[in-house]
C-alpha cells in the first residue's frame, strides 16, 4: 500500500498529492498519500492528517456508518439473547474505517494512531467464495448433543445439570475433541 514512501517525497508533498486525488475523487489514491504523510508526521502532524481523513471520509457517511453499527449490535444481541456483553458505544469504537470505495476501506487503530496493515480491506476480493457451514454432530456419553450448548456455556450446562465432564466423545466426521475438553476434566 504504502509504496510512495521509498519515493523520497516529504510529507508536504504527500499531502498535496491526498488533496489531489481527492479533489478528483480518486479516493484510493487520496487515501494512500494521506496514510504516507500520516507515517511521515509527528505526532502533531497525525492528528491534523486523521481530522483531515475523518472530516473527508467518515463524516459525510456518519449516517450510513452509524446504521450499519446499529444494525450489527441488534444482529448480535438477537442471536445471542442469554449473555451480557459491554458493547461499546459507536463513538467509542477502537477502529475507523476509511473507505476508499464502497467495499474497500483502509483501517486506523485509534489506540494507537496508526493505520492497521499493509492493504485495504477489499471487500471484492472475498464477493465470489462460497462459505460452506459445517455441523457435526457430537454425542457425550450418550448424554447430550453439544450442537445444543454454546462452548462458553459448557461449564455451566455441565454444573446445572449435575452432568459430569464426558469420558467418551464421539463425532460424525472423526473430530478428535479430547483436547479441547482435557482443562475441563481438571475443573
Amino acid at each position: 500500500m504504502l509504496d510512495k514512501i521509498g519515493d523520497n517525497m516529504t510529507r508536504e508533498e504527500y499531502i498535496k498529492n491526498a488533496f489531489e486525488a481527492y479533489d478528483k475523487h480518486e479516493y484510493d489514491s487520496a487515501l494512500q498519500s494521506f496514510i504516507a504523510a500520516h507515517e511521515l508526521s509527528d505526532l502533531e502532524g497525525k492528528k491534523y492528517i486523521v481530522e483531515a481523513l475523518y472530516a473527508s471520509f467518515v463524516e459525510p457517511n456518519l449516517d450510513e456508518f452509524r446504521q450499519a453499527y446499529d444494525n450489527n449490535v441488534e444482529i448480535f444481541l438477537k442471536g445471542n439473547p442469554n449473555k451480557k456483553y459491554d458493547i461499546p458505544e459507536f463513538e467509542d469504537l477502537r477502529l475507523t474505517f476509511y473507505p476508499a470505495s464502497n467495499t474497500k476501506y483502509y483501517i486506523y487503530v485509534n489506540d494507537t494512531n496508526e493505520f492497521a496493515g499493509d492493504y485495504p480491506i477489499d471487500l471484492d476480493a472475498y464477493a465470489d467464495q462460497e462459505v460452506e457451514e459445517t455441523t457435526d454432530a457430537i454425542l457425550f456419553d450418550s448424554i447430550c448433543d453439544f450442537r445444543d450448548i454454546w462452548p462458553e456455556e459448557f461449564i455451566n450446562y455441565l454444573k446445572r445439570t449435575g452432568n459430569p465432564v464426558p469420558k467418551t466423545i464421539r463425532s460424525e466426521f472423526g473430530f478428535d475433541y479430547e483436547e479441547l475438553f482435557k482443562t475441563l476434566k481438571t475443573e
